[in-house]
């Protein structure tokens, strides 16, 4: 008797215990009374819903889910046509949302960023939260002791989604119907963890801020990550990624700059155009794209923008992983070259770029890349005046060319290479001179970098065949000119914008000297003589701002023999014009003489005690015995 009391009790307790639990909770959760309770702190939690109610212990159904956080950091809204499941709804009140065994249908997630008003920009592109009508802090301030405010944490497991209808961070908006599996803890800008997340999804679609970045015809990507410290982004934590995505998409081609901005040989490179055909296939084992990976991309209209020109073009970019090593070749037809403020430079009948770098994500990428240009077409070669340092002094006036050239860049971002233009008629004007012939310009890039633009040009030479040269009144035709730059630095970015050794062979003395006089004032002692033919010149020239200096200069012909150093300065009034200052020991003919420049309108001649006066100025006499 005994023992059937104690059941008879028992019995009675669980079924009391069972009617107050599902009759008191679900009374709750029906009466204004439920979202009185979950709502206690709203500037920090929003909890609405349309229905819910529970069947098993501690399992709940919710129907019309919205549910609004917010802290000093991030704004997190959540919404579910229906969820079921283990839903804590008593960590609400500590800012996390914990769930467990869900099943959610017609989900959506915005997650913003908080700013201070000064800080405040595009917010007509961020998510909407309900609740909170603005991300702004100094609007919309959070009216307790921000000490005691805890951040915002998104714990759930064993989750399965359908009908995964929008994720919009910050900028980035996902839309699409996807079937969604797996677990993750997300604390903002602090932590992520993702479980065995599976995304599938067809007919989808990506916008960054207010453009669309891609539509997906196949989604399908199975992604885990152990703990990623967000505030502290280290490579070396994505060794635990493993990942398998597939992907069918028509995509604009900026989603290439995630890769590109993280290569330093590549972080000044940028693609955009039109939307082009993506199709991707990769395997990722704790942190390294595993061989047998591809990418292939095709755009009608595609552009890459580099520090010294942009290229634009119909494109076709492939991506293999093979041995460990990604690589990368992107193939520009009928491209355009433009310098970076927009000046057509040439169109080529190909533009190629090869980069390859480490399969392995938990590093930085170390790209090397090679730049090839085939079959290249100068219409102006007026646009290259652009990269010729303003002290040179000297311009194109008019002609075209053809171009071929290559470039390599290792992983620092320095390159090598060579360019070679080709003109069958050039005009080039030296200030008030100026020379028409068949030009051959031959451009040896030993060493660049792209962060500063210095470069080394040694070994470059220019070649002006069948030249006609016209200064001071006079023309002079069946002339030549043949120059080599070595060694030859450009550094723009300085005062010393150039700095060569220069050595110049050309046909007679004559309509060179007639160049020189036409921008620089020639001692009238020299004119007579200047009929000398199989001319050479050697000079160390620097090229300033706001001059050019000939530290060393020598000159030697049949009848001439000069050896000087000058400084070139600007002439404040005259734009463009140059006056000479400096000394120069020459011998015309029989004739011996030092001559002392100290600007246009004071030159002195030397004839007395020249050795004497040669030593004195740092020149060598016996160089013009």
């Amino acid at each position: 008797m005994k023992a059937q009391k104690v059941v008879k009790v028992v019995l009675g307790a669980v079924v009391t215990g069972a009617v107050l639990y599902w009759g008191g909770v679900n009374a709750i959760l029906a009466s204004p009374l439920g979202p009185k309770i979950l709502n206690q702190k709203p500037e920090l939690v929003q909890f609405r819903y349309q229905r819910a109610y529970t069947l098993i212990p501690l399992q709940l159904e919710i129907d019309g889910l919205e549910l609004s956080l917010q802290d000093r950091l991030v704004q997190i809204s959540v919404t579910a046509d229906h969820a079921s499941g283990e839903i804590r709804l008593w960590k609400l009140a500590q800012q996390r949302l914990e769930a467990a065994h869900v099943v959610g249908t017609g989900v959506t997630m915005h997650i913003r960023p908080r700013m201070d008003l000064a800080n405040a920009h595009d917010l007509g592109e961020l998510p909407p939260i309900n609740g909170f009508a603005t991300p702004v802090r100094d609007i919309l301030p959070i009216e307790v002791d921000p000490n005691q405010v805890r951040f915002i944490v998104l714990a759930l497991q064993d989750v399965t989604v359908h009908h995964f209808r929008e994720l919009w961070v910050d900028r980035i908006r996902y839309e699409g119907d996807a079937e969604v599996s797996g677990g993750l803890l997300f604390e903002p800008f602090k932590l992520l963890r993702l479980d065995d997340v599976h995304l599938v999804d067809a007919q989808s679609k990506v916008t960054i801020g207010p453009s669309p970045a891609a539509h997906f015809d196949t989604f399908d990507a199975r992604i885990t990550l152990g703990n990623f410290a967000l505030n502290s982004i280290d490579l070396k934590q994505l060794s635990t990624l493993d990942a398998d995505v597939l992907i069918s998409a028509d995509a604009e081609p900026r989603f290439l700059n995630d890769y590109l901005s993280n290569a330093p040989g590549l972080s000044t490179v940028s693609a955009s155009g039109s939307p082009g055909h993506l199709e991707l296939t990769a395997k990722v084992k704790k942190g390294v794209v595993s061989d047998g990976a591809t990418l292939d991309y095709t755009a009608d209209a595609f552009k890459l923008h580099m520090p010294l020109a942009d290229v634009s073009g119909a494109a076709k970019i492939a991506g293999t992983v093979e041995d460990g090593r990604i690589a990368v070749r992107v193939g520009l037809r009928g491209a355009r070259v433009d310098a970076p403020k927009g000046a057509h430079l040439f169109t080529a009948r190909r533009f190629g770029l090869e980069a390859g770098s480490s399969a392995e994500i938990t590093k930085v990428i170390d790209v090397d890349a090679r730049f090839e240009v085939e079959g290249g077409s100068m219409p102006e070669l007026t646009v290259l005046n652009a990269y010729i340092p303003a002290g040179a002094g000297i311009h194109f006036m008019k002609g075209s060319g053809e171009v071929e050239g290559k470039l390599s860049l290792d992983p620092e971002g320095h390159g090598h290479g060579n360019l070679l233009i080709t003109s069958a008629a050039v005009t080039l004007q030296n200030r008030t001179a100026s020379l028409t012939g068949r030009a051959r310009i031959e451009g040896k890039i030993k060493s660049m970098s792209l962060r500063t633009g210095a470069m080394d040009l040694s070994g470059s030479s220019v070649a002006i065949d069948d030249v006609t040269a016209r200064a001071g009144g006079e023309t002079y035709p069946h002339f030549w000119l043949h120059a080599v730059a070595d060694p030859c630095l450009l550094t723009p970015s300085k005062d010393l914008e150039w700095s060569t050794t220069l050595d110049l062979s050309f046909s007679n003395l004559q309509p060179a000297l007639a160049v020189l006089s036409a921008n620089v004032p020639v001692p009238k002692l020299l004119l007579p003589f200047t009929n000398s033919p199989d001319v050479v010149v050697s000079a160390d020239i620097l090229v300033r701002k706001d001059g050019v200096g000939l530290p060393r200069f020598e000159l030697r012909s049949k009848v001439v023999q000069v050896n000087g150093a000058l400084a070139l300065k600007e002439v404040a009034e005259k734009s463009g014009a140059l006056e000479p200052w400096g000394n120069v020991l020459a011998k015309v003919g029989a004739l011996r003489a030092g001559l002392e420049f100290n600007g246009p309108k004071d030159v002195n001649v030397v004839l007395l005690g020249l050795d004497s006066w040669a030593v004195s100025h740092g020149l060598a006499s016996a160089q013009v015995q």
